[in-house]
């Protein structure tokens, strides 16, 4: 079985990536599980974890439950996940370490847990200044932080980090992985996916067909995020 797990990353599109994925369950021709799905809840339980301990004992869980999904659908030439906790928790100022820190080291037990199958990871990511921006307001809605945008892209952990950094850093563990940018998806019909779904092997002429969604988490307005 080939295994294409979309690891993320957070504020790249996720969301939007998982409702046109679920729109078109019957078009993608294979298994899909993506966050909505209660079935990959212990996974993205045990990868969570991981962050809190590190240690062999959470990566052993993870290696299970990405076992227990694959049985699952034993039989199927394909099976497809999305979800942003194989890279970790979303990042925070108060998180453990750098921005994804736990990412090469969960993806690498989530390789050794799927076995003899063939695992490809694939993630999106953008200009480090749209994403850092982005994940302000997303932080500043949900969790309240006290930084103004400013100091928060200030902060060593965020004013330093870099995408492709952390692809390398990821690389190192798992072998290459596809990656592509989200403001390419941005200029196509179907929007954030796309780059993930011409990874799976689906022509422009195929994903004429797809069903289109709204865009999701548009985020907060700039007076919105001064009013806060």
């Amino acid at each position: 079985m080939i295994c294409d797990l979309h690891i993320g990353f957070h504020k790249t599109g996720t969301t939007s990536l998982q409702a046109l994925l679920a729109a078109n369950r019957s078009r993608l021709g294979a298994p899909l599980f993506n966050d909505t799905d209660t079935a990959i809840m212990p996974l993205r339980a045990a990868c969570l974890a991981f962050e809190k301990r590190p240690d062999e004992a959470s990566g052993q869980s993870i290696a299970r439950e990405i076992g227990k999904l694959i049985a699952s659908v034993e039989g199927a030439e394909r099976m497809v996940l999305s979800t942003e906790a194989l890279c970790g928790p979303i990042p925070a100022p108060k998180r453990r370490g750098g921005v994804y820190q736990s990412a090469p080291e969960i993806l690498a037990w989530i390789k050794n847990g799927a076995g003899s199958h063939v695992v490809r990871f694939h993630a999106c990511v953008r200009d480090e200044q749209g994403w850092l921006s982005s994940l302000y307001r997303h932080l500043l809605r949900t969790r309240g932080i006290k930084l103004s945008e400013v100091a928060f892209g200030n902060l060593p952990a965020f004013a330093n980090f870099r995408f492709a950094e952390l692809v390398a850093e990821i690389e190192k563990k798992v072998g290459p992985i596809h990656v592509w940018s989200m403001k390419d998806d941005l200029e196509t019909r179907l929007g954030p996916g796309t780059g993930f779904l011409r990874a799976l092997g689906f022509s422009d002429n195929a994903l004429a067909e797809w069903q289109t969604v709204e865009a999701k988490n548009p985020g907060l307005s700039p007076r919105a995020v001064a009013l806060l």
